[in-house]
């Protein structure tokens, strides 16, 4: 070996010391080429000082012998008998003295750097050497516990993604990032659809309707019973253990699509609805119900669903932990580019970024180190109730410690996950609220059904009642005619009996005067006087019938005038009877006529009632028909030029640390090449002086990379630097 002591020194170097400023005579100085400078910002770490000296033979220049004793101070030259073509080749020099070994059967060695070389005489070369402090005093040095600021050490540490980087890798960088993320991927999740977005999980909507009256069992005869206006109150429900008193009902799309058939029909049932909306099918998040019928008649049936509210079957919903995709972010790491699948540090923020959306407006920025599980897990909060019906998503466990509260599983779900929960989610916040028309034409007749009855009945009455009082009327001068004319005969007849009787009286006194007087003529005159008497009578006897054919006559004309004035009179009366009873009649039937005529005319009015509706029109729709009910998970990443800068720099430099650690010992922690930048350097143990032990730590501090070949300084390509194991801190 070149190295080893063959010889004492002779008497007269007895004693002489060789060191990094002396070199006595028989010191060997040898021209060397190295891929590292002064600057320090690169530097070899070998095996040990003879890895270095073999490496420095291997690409060594001419070695001269010193004759005389050189001291080389510091800014000072030495002369060496070597020609500047030969000298100017060559940048490092080695020098040895087999004469002077250190420990063992080793000499110690000295490195320099050569910094100009300058012309002297034709075979005598000025070099200006400085002392290559790393090589010739860093094997000999120990680090003690040092204040790391940056380095490869941050790759290596095989704890670096423990609590998914969020212990050691969110050391911000301070770097550009640029201005726009990229999309890597989207992790979706369909809940409902209208049937237009297709999905593996593709599901419906149901339809929830609160009706302030009772519609389970209105419906169930034929079409003549259900046309009857019946109305009853709603019973109240019991939905995720809030109390209503409206009743509640679910169906899905093909049931609600005949029930709007039969209600076309009863809008008295109808307009007791005060919403319809759509929700997510409740098979999703097992909302507990029992079926009922609402119609079974011609119209086909309509099933439904009312909310269990029975005793012990009270239960809020379900909630739903779903997992988007397992291992999330090995999958991530594989669609970025290979050279940087090994900077971990990528799946970090500001590097990386998550965007939990529901497409809504209202979209959750997560950091992917805050999300502190796995898989891409998101618990689906449902409420159904009317009050404020919406679903809502949150990340499961996101910003969880792992060693704070654990989560706490319940059967109906997630309660507790030990993270930021309902206060760190998105949702579906404003369901689509439907319309159902009403025929407010058939609402009317409906509710106005006993009163327009009770009009034509009152229409009908009236007519009645009118004519009545004119047959009333007639009937009583009939009856008056009739009671006229007897008491006209009854005067008549009298009149008629008292002549009789006067002309009788007066037939009876005509012949007793007759008989008299013939007595009187006779008992006075004889027969004379019996003619005379006889004359006398006959002469009243004439006179007498001439009085009773006069009386007669008299009385004939009274009652032929009584009656004619008594026929005419009743006449008169029965003629102005009819008339009144025909004017009656004629009056009765124009208010009959136009009695229902104004019924009608509200009946043909009620036509033009403009349709009503139940529930209301609101909500957002346009999810549900144009893309989902659902969320998505986009994986956002640096793209292009600046996933290469921050990934470079990262393969160059490594991560920023920020912590007190004790240094490995050949200061390796890459397979090729380790970057170290401190901010404290403490030496426990060095054999150089301060101001080399300063040298030593000045170039920890401005950063250095430490190779383990200089062969592959500035060669090699730098993401081919695989960490090595069991470095952690």
């Amino acid at each position: 070996m070149v190295n080893e002591i063959y010889d004492l020194p002779t008497p007269k170097d007895f004693g002489l010391e060789f060191n990094y400023a002396s070199w006595p005579h028989n010191s060997e100085v040898t021209l060397c080429n190295v891929n590292w400078n002064n600057d320090y910002r690169d530097v070899v770490r070998f095996a040990n000082q003879d890895a270095l000296n073999t490496y420095l033979e291997e690409n060594s220049g001419p070695s001269i012998t010193m004759n005389d004793l050189t001291n080389v101070r510091w800014g000072e030259p030495i002369d060496l008998d070597i020609p500047l073509s030969i000298a100017q080749e060559f940048n490092y020099i080695k020098v040895t003295n087999p004469a002077f070994p250190i420990t063992g059967d080793k000499a110690k060695s000295y490195y320099y750097f050569i910094q100009h070389v300058q012309f002297i005489a034709g075979n005598n070369t000025r070099l200006y050497v400085q002392l290559d402090a790393w090589q010739t005093f860093a094997y000999t040095t120990v680090f003690g516990n040092c204040y790391v600021e940056k380095g490869h050490v941050g790759i290596a540490n095989q704890n670096s993604f423990d609590n998914f980087g969020r212990d050691y890798l969110t050391v911000p960088e301070g770097m550009d990032i640029g201005s726009e993320y990229q999309i890597m991927d989207i992790l979706s999740r369909s809940i409902a659809t209208a049937g237009f977005y297709p999905s593996d999980d593709y599901k419906s909507y149901d339809i929830m309707i609160v009706s302030t009256v009772t519609l389970a069992g209105v419906f169930l005869g034929g079409d003549d019973e259900d046309s009857k206006p019946v109305v009853n109150s709603a019973k109240g429900s019991i939905l995720e253990n809030i109390a209503s008193g409206a009743e509640i009902y679910f169906m899905d799309t093909g049931n609600f699509d005949r029930l709007m058939k039969v209600m076309s029909t009863r809008p008295w049932i109808s307009q007791g609805i005060i919403s319809i909306t759509a929700v997510p099918e409740l098979s999703i998040y097992q909302v507990p119900t029992e079926d009922v019928m609402i119609y079974g008649g011609d119209d086909g049936i309509v099933n439904a669903r009312k909310p269990l509210d029975t005793a012990g079957g009270i239960h809020p919903n379900v909630k739903v932990k779903h997992t988007l995709q397992g291992s999330w972010r090995d999958n991530v790491l594989a669609r970025i580019p290979a050279r940087y699948r090994g900077l971990k540090k990528l799946l970090t923020a500001p590097y990386m970024m998550l965007e939990l959306t529901s497409q809504t407006g209202t979209p959750l920025a997560l950091k992917p180190e805050s999300w502190n599980d796995a898989d891409a897990k998101v618990v689906e909060v449902p409420s159904y109730s009317p009050s404020g019906a919406r679903l809502m998503f949150y990340p499961y466990r996101y910003n969880a410690s792992p060693t704070g509260l654990a989560p706490i599983e319940f059967s109906n779900g997630v309660y507790q996950d030990g993270g930021e929960g309902l206060d760190m989610a998105t949702g579906i916040f404003n369901f689509p609220q439907l319309p159902l028309v009403n025929n407010g034409y058939l609402s009317y007749m409906a509710s106005n059904k006993n009163s327009i009855a009770f009009q034509h009945a009152s229409a009908d009455w009236s007519q009645q009642k009118a004519i009545m009082g004119a047959d009333q009327a007639v009937s009583n001068t009939a009856q008056s005619v009739q009671t006229s004319g007897e008491l006209n005969r009854i005067g008549n007849d009298t009149a008629q009996a008292s002549t009789a009787l006067g002309n009788d009286t007066l037939i009876k006194h005509t012949i007793v005067g007759g008989v008299a007087g013939v007595i009187r003529g006779t008992a006075s005159n004889g027969v004379g006087g019996f003619v005379s008497g006889v004359g006398g009578a006959l002469e009243s006897g004439i006179n007498a019938a001439i009085n009773i054919n006069a009386n007669n006559n008299q009385t004939g004309l009274n009652v032929s005038g009584s009656r004619l004035a008594n026929n005419a009179s009743n006449e008169l009366a029965t003629n102005i009877a009819d008339s009144n009873r025909a004017l009656a009649g004629r009056v009765a039937s124009g208010d009959y006529a136009q009695a229902i005529a104004g019924i009608n005319a509200r009946v043909q009015d009620a036509k033009m009632i403009q349709p009503t509706t139940s529930g209301q029109i609101g909500g957002d729709s346009f999810l549900l028909s144009n893309y989902k009910w659902g969320y998505d998970l986009k994986i956002k990443m640096l793209g292009g030029s600046a996933l290469r800068s921050v990934g470079e720099y990262f393969l160059r430099y490594g991560y920023s640390v920020n912590r007190f650690m004790r240094l490995p010992g050949n200061l390796m922690c890459m397979s090729k090449f380790t970057y170290w930048k401190l901010s404290e350097t403490y030496i426990i143990a060095s054999k150089c002086p301060e101001e080399y032990r300063q040298t030593l730590r000045g170039i920890m501090e401005k950063g250095v990379t430490v190779w383990a070949d200089p062969n592959d300084i500035g060669q090699i390509d730098i993401a081919d630097n695989q960490p090595l194991a069991g470095i952690a801190y």
